[in-house]
């Protein structure tokens, strides 16, 4: 997956705890200079208390960054997956100039099929699936390629490969 978000041009993080993927994230905002940040209120992101690192920005549109979860990547494509909700709203991850998505490595699939069966796995489908592959980028008739008018114009996805190490 590593190599396919950094060929779209995004950039990941592993990290083995989430302790790590919290001192990843401060250094990720605080590096590019961003304090009005937006997460939800309620989320996988408990874990990395970002209310005690940043007040959650009351204006999402003059926010520097969004950080979210993401429900699944898919490692041949470096998809990410990103179910909205109450809890988890699409704009967060869509508004913001820098977007920094928080994977747990168990929740990497191979491919959009395995994917596609998780979802429809839930006990209730999901009003929208987001799927993010690299910064946000957008085309003219010119064939000018031009990153972040659409979205964020930056990425970084912190996978927490938190797994327990083999037997023996």
């Amino acid at each position: 997956m590593t190599r396919e978000v950094e060929a779209v041009g995004g950039f990941v993080h592993h990290v083995a705890s989430w302790d790590e993927a919290r001192a990843a994230v401060r250094r990720i905002l605080d590096e590019r200079g961003a304090t009005r940040i937006v997460y939800p209120p309620s989320s996988r992101l408990d874990r990395l208390d970002l209310a005690s690192l940043y007040p959650n920005e009351d204006d999402l549109f003059a926010a520097d960054a969004g950080v979210t979860p993401a429900d699944w990547g898919v490692a041949d494509t470096g998809t990410l997956a990103l179910v909205a909700g109450p809890a988890n709203e699409r704009t967060l991850s869509l508004v913001p100039p820098l977007h920094v998505a928080v994977l747990d490595g168990a929740d990497v699939v191979e491919d959009v099929s395995v994917l596609f069966e998780k979802v429809s796995e839930r006990d209730v489908l999901p009003s929208a699936l987001t799927l993010i592959t690299g910064p946000s980028r957008t085309g003219d008739i010119e064939l000018t390629l031009t990153v972040g008018v659409h979205g964020p114009g930056e990425l970084h996805v912190i996978i927490v490969d938190s797994s327990p190490p083999a037997p023996g």
